[in-house]
């Protein structure tokens, strides 16, 4: 009965009441303290930086109220100007909190320079490894009457004979004149049909020959030009050993695959051990040999 009365007393409904009011102000306080630690409400959007210069976008961000620093320099490219913004972290359209610091990355003011490597005596794969590794590229291949086959005599940019350790932007085109043993050597001319331009042109410096004049499809957009592959090539392919070592093959290539001619394919199937056929061509070149083995059985 005791515990009954006390349940009607208003002592116990006091209680209660005081207890509601602690939890709700314990509440409102809780969600304003976080409101106060976090800032909501206040946070800045990350503005879009994008090709802006250092000087811009310090401006821009003490504006906000925001910090930044150059996280790194990206590789050096023409598509905008030196010193400018190419990367941003946070990105363009997030919230942060003020005084954030903004990650930026931006365009060298020109290409990097790199030290060409020791050459002389190496090999020309070896040569060749060495200058790509380091961001070069590699251009003709000139032989010259020297006792050591395939071995570096010397290395040319535009002709003029470079040192190792001279400095060059990255991507500058190395020329290497290379021995012939003091012989007239003589080449088989690589299969190049299907190939894109890379492999093409991999697969004729392997061989000791050149790149000649590289034929795009007139109408073929810059955009394609990388996945086209070679329809034609001057001269033809041959494991005939009678093609001068740095001879310059000529090479035509197109995005139609129906371009590709069948008597490449004739080619290969004659000589299916010598030359690596192309996966693009691999397939077609599968279902022309069942057609005729079909053919054969009837």
């Amino acid at each position: 009965m005791k515990f009954i009365a006390f349940l009607k007393s208003k002592t116990l409904l006091a209680n209660v009441v005081l207890a509601a009011l602690f939890i709700v102000i314990v509440w409102f306080g809780i969600i304003w303290g976080l409101g106060l630690y976090t800032r909501q409400g206040k946070q800045i959007q990350v503005p879009d930086l994008m090709s802006f210069s250092v000087s811009e976008v310090s401006e821009t961000l003490d504006r906000l109220d925001l910090r930044w620093t150059v996280l790194d320099s990206s590789d050096f490219t023409t598509e905008v100007a030196p010193g400018a913004i190419v990367g941003q972290y946070p990105e363009a359209g997030q919230y942060v909190k003020k005084n954030r610091e903004l990650k930026l990355t931006v365009n060298p003011m020109g290409p990097r320079q790199i030290e060409i490597p020791t050459l002389e005596e190496k090999t020309r794969r070896r040569a060749i490894y060495d200058l790509e590794s380091k961001g070069f590229v590699v251009g003709r291949l000139r032989y010259v009457p020297y006792l050591g086959k395939d071995v570096v005599v010397s290395a040319e940019v535009n002709g003029i004979e470079v040192f190792a350790g001279e400095r060059y932007p990255k991507g500058t085109k190395v020329d290497l004149v290379l021995g012939d043993g003091l012989s007239d050597v003589r080449v088989g001319v690589p299969y190049l049909m299907g190939a894109t331009l890379d492999d093409a042109t991999a697969k004729l410096k392997s061989a000791g020959l050149n790149i000649g004049a590289i034929i795009f499809d007139e109408d073929l957009p810059e955009s394609l030009k990388g996945n086209a592959l070679v329809y034609r090539q001057n001269p033809q392919p041959t494991y005939d050993l009678n093609t001068r070592q740095g001879t310059p093959i000529d090479i035509w290539l197109t995005s139609n695959r129906e371009a590709l001619p069948s008597d490449s394919l004739d080619f290969i199937m004659r000589n299916p051990n010598i030359y690596e056929i192309p996966d693009s061509l691999r397939l077609l070149l599968d279902t022309i040999v069942e057609t005729e083995d079909s053919d054969d059985a009837l």
